[in-house]
C-alpha cells in the first residue's frame, strides 16, 4: 500500500470515528436533556437553558471524555501506569456513553415520552448518580495521570535523594555532637582533682579569714565582707579562665574531628588503583631502561638470544 492509500485510509478512519462520536454524543445529549433537566434549579435558569446545560455536561463527561482518553492512550501515555489509567477511563466513559445512548433510544423508540412522574424522577436520580460518578472518575484519573508521569517520578526520586543526603548529614552531626560531649566529659574528669583542690583551698582560706577577723580588732565585719568580695572576684576570674581554656580545647578537638572527616571523605572519593597485568609489570622502570629493561639497561631476552 502506497502513501496515498495510507493517507486515504487514515482519513476515512478519522471521518468514521467523528461520525460515530457525533451520533453517540447526540443520543447522550438527548438522554441528559430529556431526563436530567433539573441539574440547575429552574428558579436560577429557565427550564430549556437548564436542560441544555445538563445535556452538554453529560456529553462532555462521557462521549467527549472517551475520545480524549483514547487519544491520550494512543499518543501521549509514557509510563505503564499512565497507559493503564487512560485505558480504564476509555472503557468506563465508553460504557457510560453507550448506556446513555441505549437508554435514550429505548425510552424514545415508540415516540411516546409521556412517562409518569415517578418514572421520570427515578431516571433523573439515576442520571444524577451517573454524573457524580463521571465527574469524580475523570477528575481522579486526571490527577493520577499527572502523578505517574516521568517528570513527576523524577521529582519524587530527587526528593528522596535529598532526604537521604539530609539524613546522612544529620547522622554525621549527631555523631560529632556525641564525640564532643565525650571529650568534654573526659576533660572535666581529668581536671576534677585540680578543681576539687582549688575549691578546698578557697573554703579553707575563707574560714581562716573569718576566724582571723574575729580577733583582729577594729572592724571585723567590714574585713570579712571585703575578703568575701575578693574571694568572689577570684572565683569569677578562675571560672572565666577555666571556661576560656575549655573553649579552646573544644575548638581544637572540633577542628581535628572535622579534618579527620574531610580526610576520610577524600579517601573514599579517590579511585581504586588498577593493577597492571601486562608483561611490563614484571620489570622495574628506570631512567636508563624503557620499561622492559632493568635499571642498567640490561635486557634478559636479548642476552638469552645471544
Amino acid at each position: 500500500m502506497n502513501s496515498h492509500q495510507q493517507k486515504a485510509a487514515q482519513f476515512l478512519a478519522v471521518a468514521f470515528g467523528v461520525v460515530v462520536l457525533a451520533i453517540s454524543a447526540s443520543t447522550s445529549f438527548g438522554f441528559f436533556y430529556t431526563f436530567f433537566d433539573n441539574l440547575i434549579p429552574h428558579s436560577v435558569l429557565a427550564a430549556d437553558i437548564a436542560a441544555l446545560i445538563s445535556g452538554v455536561i453529560g456529553t462532555l463527561l462521557f462521549d467527549v471524555a472517551c475520545a480524549i482518553w483514547l487519544f491520550i492512550f494512543l499518543h501521549h501515555s509514557e509510563t505503564p501506569e499512565q497507559r493503564a489509567i487512560t485505558l480504564i477511563m476509555t472503557v468506563l466513559t465508553f460504557i457510560g456513553s453507550a448506556a446513555a445512548s441505549v437508554a435514550y433510544l429505548g425510552l424514545t423508540a415508540g415516540g411516546d415520552l409521556a412517562l409518569d412522574t415517578a418514572t421520570r424522577d427515578t431516571i433523573a436520580t439515576f442520571a444524577l448518580v451517573v454524573v457524580i460518578i463521571g465527574v469524580i472518575a475523570n477528575f481522579g484519573a486526571m490527577q493520577a495521570y499527572q502523578r505517574y508521569s516521568y517528570t513527576n517520578k523524577q521529582r519524587v526520586m530527587e526528593a528522596d535523594r535529598r532526604d537521604l543526603l539530609q539524613s546522612a548529614e544529620d547522622e554525621q552531626a549527631r555523631y560529632l555532637d556525641e564525640l564532643i560531649t565525650q571529650q568534654v566529659k573526659e576533660i572535666l574528669t581529668a581536671q576534677a582533682g585540680t578543681l576539687a583542690q582549688q575549691q578546698a583551698r578557697r573554703i579553707a582560706a575563707k574560714f581562716y579569714r573569718h576566724e582571723m577577723a574575729k580577733y583582729a580588732g577594729g572592724e571585723p565585719l567590714a574585713l570579712a565582707e571585703r575578703s568575701e568580695r575578693e574571694e568572689r572576684g577570684a572565683r569569677r576570674g578562675e571560672r572565666q579562665d577555666l571556661a576560656r581554656r575549655l573553649e579552646r580545647e573544644l575548638e581544637s578537638e572540633r577542628m581535628e574531628l572535622e579534618q579527620e572527616a574531610t580526610e576520610l571523605a577524600q579517601e573514599d572519593a579517590l579511585p581504586e588503583p588498577v593493577a597492571q597485568t601486562g608483561p611490563e609489570s614484571f620489570y622495574p622502570v628506570s631512567g636508563l631502561g624503557n620499561g622492559r629493561r632493568g635499571g642498567n639497561g640490561f635486557d634478559p631476552f636479548v642476552r638469552g638470544a645471544q
